[in-house]
């Protein structure tokens, strides 16, 4: 394939991921629920369960599931406890066990991300709850289980949402315009229209934001003011930051990985296809293709299921 064929290809597929991608959206403009758990099956559902002293995803112990019926929108990972931003509120699975709840509302949650103790989610209001459409930017300091608004209500929705110590960085799905905050929501910059797909903060350095768009990868050193394409960088589709460096995969499922802030980037493995969302805490990762979490236990060098029977994703 010469240099033309493969620009024109790997458009197309971006072009059909955010054709997919906003079909999921409108689909969860307007969330209804049904089946909703009572008070007890809630709290049964929150309690605390014991982490397994081995970790069944490295011996190819994988989990099938009916918990997660609704659309899965991102994905978190905090050691090896995995979160899931769903159309159903969040949910969070130990590996070998069950999906539980933790949200306490069902809120449509369409970006999902923590910096330390606190987690951001945005997205659109559960049927109980008296709110605008757009959440703008919500707070939790008690692990996702209940929410208070924080800023940007009714007027922004974030369907990218990233977080590095109290900087916080989002997509807003209705105009693709790129905000920043560096105290936690208080205050917020617009930074235009840079035409990114996906983003990550640079863990090394929050003033480092790599962007994925139809053409290129794209990256800033000023906080998000301006991006440059990355010479030479793959077709990378989905991004996540892991501590001392950033992983990307492209429109093929390979996996890569940057440790110099989006400059370079090395290829580790691959997955069957192109994953819907991705997460990574250390050297362990997590992607959603089709109905099941594949996970890497080496960096994204070697995968194995997790969790199969998840909820559809369009």
């Amino acid at each position: 394939m010469n240099h033309r064929q493969g620009v024109y290809a790997r458009e197309v597929s971006l072009i059909l991921v955010a054709a997919s991608t906003a079909v999921l959206l409108a689909a969860c403009s307007s969330p209804s629920v049904s089946n909703t758990p009572d008070s007890s099956e809630a709290t049964s559902a929150r309690s605390a369960t014991p982490v397994p002293t081995r970790d069944p995803v490295a011996t190819g112990e994988a989990v099938s599931t009916d918990s997660l019926t609704g659309h899965i929108h991102n994905l978190v990972l905090v050691g090896t406890k995995l979160y899931f931003g769903t159309h159903e509120g969040i949910w969070s699975q130990q590996p070998g066990q069950q999906p539980v709840r933790v949200s306490d509302e069902l809120f449509d949650t369409m970006g999902l991300t923590h910096t330390g103790s606190t987690w951001l989610a945005s997205g659109h209001p559960g049927p109980e709850m008296d709110a605008p459409n757009d959440l703008g930017l919500g707070i939790s300091t008690n692990g996702g289980q209940t929410w208070t608004k924080g800023s940007l209500g009714g007027q922004v929705d974030f369907h990218r949402l990233v977080a590095t110590n109290k900087v916080v960085m989002g997509l807003a799905s209705n105009n693709g315009v790129l905000w920043r905050t560096e105290n936690l929501g208080r205050t917020w910059k617009q930074l235009g229209t840079p035409e990114l797909f996906d983003l990550a903060l640079d863990p090394a350095n929050d003033a480092t934001v790599i962007g994925t768009s139809q053409t290129d990868v794209m990256r800033s050193i000023n906080g998000g003011t301006s991006f440059d394409s990355v010479p030479g960088a793959p077709p990378l589709a989905l991004l996540a930051a892991s501590q001392a460096q950033v992983l990307g995969v492209d429109i093929d499922g390979k996996v890569y990985a940057s440790t110099d802030g989006g400059s370079t980037w090395i290829q580790r493995g691959s997955l069957t296809a192109q994953p819907a969302a991705l997460a990574a805490d250390g050297s362990r990762i997590a992607a959603l293709v089709g109905d099941t979490i594949m996970e890497s236990l080496d960096g994204g060098r070697t995968f194995q299921a997790r969790l199969t029977g998840v909820g559809a994703t369009n």
